[in-house]
């Protein structure tokens, strides 16, 4: 690699480095200086065959000489994660961390804890949840002020799933004390209807967003319990303004998915005296439907994350299963006249409402 003999002062003024490392060889201790002076605020590692090598072996974080407490911002794809977290020891000013993890070789938990005290958004991409219950990642990592959380499964090449860590979430949430406005999910398919009550319950008054896509999610289930119903006190996630799930004909989920259902919750969430009445902080502004079909061929494949018209920072995540299309509204083909003049007046008020179909390829023996 040509960096490997650059002088240390080669990038002085350097803020934003994307690194894609391939399998290889390198000189025994030898660091890397290159970047030693740089002021790197926002870093990207790639290393997809990390595998290939020991970590001794191959030319990971611990090669780099620079300042980690600089870096604001980290994405590592792929990266031994026992190797990550000795790095994140470093890392006390980072404010973004994405973590993708496929490898399935872990035998042993972490058992260092890392403190990211600044840390405001972190996203957890996974090949499926036995890595992340088996390593224990949130059970030895403590982000006091996160406010942004991502589990994604969509990578997944496994088609049995563990059960949904909802406990180990719980526990982490308890550890840090954080006030989490956004929390997404992913493909989660082993999540259920109970286990998302126990985690809304714990940041009730602070979601403003909330993605759920799984298999065993009921958007019945879920729309019921946000309805502000007449002999209630108050409404569950009275700052709630955006909100996503899904619709999968293959469990079922869209069976019992009624639109008029969808409007009363809407509703009962936007009028003025509702708002004050059950103590409504926010009004629900925007929903987001995935519909699920299942379907034999694919042309093109995309992930959830295509399809996140909520996302500030679009960082896209392929997929080997999953397809987009496009096509006519569906929500109001499937309503009554009634229905699509309340829709109207409400969009009219400013209510969204997106429609996403995905295509998922079913596996044949």
């Amino acid at each position: 690699m040509p960096f490997l003999t650059l002088p240390i002062d080669s990038f002085p003024v350097l803020a934003e480095l994307d690194l894609l490392i391939f399998p290889h060889k390198s000189p025994h201790n030898q660091k890397v200086s290159a970047f030693a002076s740089s002021p790197l605020q926002k870093l990207s590692f790639h290393c997809p065959y990390s595998g290939f090598f020991t970590q001794s072996a191959s030319l990971g974080l611990n090669k780099f000489s620079f300042d980690a407490a600089q870096l604001t911002s980290l994405y590592v794809y792929d990266y031994l994660i026992h190797s990550l977290w000795d790095f994140l020891q470093g890392c006390q000013n980072l404010v973004q961390l994405t973590v993708i993890v496929r490898q399935t070789n872990f035998d042993s938990p972490l058992t260092v804890p890392v403190t990211l005290p600044l840390l405001e958004k972190l996203t957890v991409i996974s090949c499926y949840e036995e890595i992340l219950v088996r390593i224990d990642l949130f059970g030895f990592l403590t982000t006091p002020a996160l406010t942004d959380l991502c589990i994604d499964l969509s990578e997944s090449i496994y088609a049995n799933r563990t059960a949904l860590f909802s406990r180990v979430l719980i526990d982490f949430q308890k550890r840090c004390d954080c006030s989490l406005s956004t929390m997404s999910f992913f493909c989660a398919d082993g999540l259920t209807n109970k286990d998302l009550s126990r985690l809304i319950e714990i940041y009730n008054f602070s979601l403003r967003s909330l993605t759920v896509i799984g298999k065993k999610i009921r958007p019945k289930t879920l729309l019921q319990k946000l309805l502000c119903k007449p002999k209630a006190k108050e409404a569950l996630l009275p700052h709630l303004e955006f909100l996503r799930f899904s619709l999968d004909s293959g469990s079922g989920s869209s069976s019992d998915f009624k639109p008029s259902l969808l409007l009363d919750v809407v509703e009962s969430r936007w009028l003025d005296e509702n708002l004050a009445r059950f103590n409504v902080n926010a009004r629900l502004s925007k929903v987001q439907m995935d519909k699920i079909v299942e379907r034999r061929e694919m042309l093109q494949v995309h992930s959830f994350f295509d399809a996140d018209l909520d996302s500030e920072d679009g960082d896209d995540v392929t997929s080997d299963e999953l397809e987009k299309e496009e096509e006519e509204s569906w929500l109001t083909s499937a309503m009554s006249k009634t229905d699509k003049k309340r829709l109207e007046r409400l969009q009219s008020d400013g209510f969204q409402v997106l429609e996403t179909t995905f295509f998922i390829k079913l596996d044949f023996p």
